[in-house]
Order: C-alpha cells, then structure tokens, then sequence
C-alpha cells in the first residue's frame, strides 16, 4: 500500500489518472468511487478520501490541471509574438485546448449529463469554465481595469467565450479530419460574428482605449 509520507498533490494526480483511464474505457463518472480509484493506485483508502472526496472533485481537479498546463505553455508563445492581437491569440489558445483535448472528446462528451445529474457539480463546472475563459482574455492581453463598467463589459466578454465554447461543441465532438479544420472554421466564424456583436454593444470600449494609450 501507498506510504502516508507521499506528497498530497502527487498522490491527486495519481488518483485523477486512475479515474482517466476508467473514464476511457467508457465507465461512468458517477460509478466510479475513490475506493476503486485507491485500489487502482494500491493506495490506503482512507488517504485517498482524504485527498478527494469523490470521483467528481478529482475530475475537476485533473481537468483544471490539464488546462493549466496548456495555458502556462501558451504564455511564452504569446509573449514571443508581439503582433498578434487580443482576437486572434484567443483563437489560438481555444484551437491549443481543443486540439489537446481532442483524444479525451469521449470523457467530455457526457460533461452536460453529469452535470444535469449532479447540481453541485454542474455549478463547480461552471464556476471553473469562468475562470477558464478568464485566464484565456487575461493571457491574451484582455486584462482587468479599474472601474466597474469596464470591469462589467469585460465579464460579459468572458461569459461571450463561454457561449462560444458551447456554440462550437457538437462540431469539435463530431470532427474527425486530422487538422480539425471544420472546428477551426466554426471557431473562426463564430468569432467573427461574436466580436461583430461585441462591438455593437460596446464592449471593448475600455479595452479599446487602453491599446490606443499604450
């Protein structure tokens, strides 16, 4: 059995990549417990619910890590890459997540079901894609500014590549072309009509008149 003495986070991320490969083969979320989970690991049961307490929080957990590993490698790309504008370093980093994703379509496939079933679950997704399109503006150059209105268009912007996100996902999930180039094009357009939108309400007012400041 798993030592007391290993490291919480390490022995996390072990338990997430047991539930992975359950997930893989096609079991449910809500079937899978933490004691199959430390027993796929031949770690104490009693240490792994200690560290998560069930199937669901590890699933967060290993999803906001795969996430963030992605982003984090983004921001050297981004830093780099001076030209680029706001618009099109987000497009670059939704096409990095999706594609980085995109042999993991079957676990996050039943994400809205699982959702559905478990309310409690269904707000802590929601809570982390928040702050996961959030990261995406922040990285992009889309930052916070110091008054509220500015602070409220930005939200909004935020919730916009939500929407986005859930806009284009029966097309990602059904894309099988190796360059995903349907997913792309549906980006892309869907971008367009979302920044056309954007512009009509005024929502990058603010962030407008920064850029032309600096």
């Amino acid at each position: 059995m798993t030592s007391n003495n290993q490291a919480p986070f390490a022995l996390k991320q072990k338990l997430a990549h047991a539930l992975n490969l359950r997930l893989m083969a096609n079991e449910q979320l809500s079937a899978i417990s933490i004691e199959q989970l430390s027993s796929d690991i031949d770690c104490e049961h009693h240490l792994a619910v200690a560290i998560a307490g069930n199937s669901y929080e590890l699933f967060l957990f290993w999803f906001e890590n795969e996430i963030a590993e992605i982003l984090s490698a983004l921001v050297a790309d981004f830093s780099e890459d001076e030209e680029a504008s706001v618009r099109e370093k987000i497009l670059e980093a939704i096409m990095t997540m999706l594609e980085a994703f995109a042999d993991k379509r079957q676990i996050l496939k039943p994400l809205h079901q699982w959702a559905l079933r478990e309310p409690k679950f269904g707000l802590a997704l929601a809570q982390l894609a928040y702050q996961i399109c959030d990261r995406i503006l922040l990285i992009s150059g889309d930052f916070p500014q110091d008054t509220l209105i500015a602070n409220i268009r930005r939200s909004v912007r935020v919730k916009g590549i939500i929407a986005l996100l859930i806009k284009i996902r029966a097309v990602w999930l059904q894309d099988q072309s190796d360059d995903m180039a349907p997913t792309f094009r549906a980006l892309d357009s869907s971008m367009q009509q979302a920044c056309e939108w954007a512009e009509s309400l005024r929502l990058f007012d603010n962030h407008s008149e920064e850029k032309n400041q600096t």
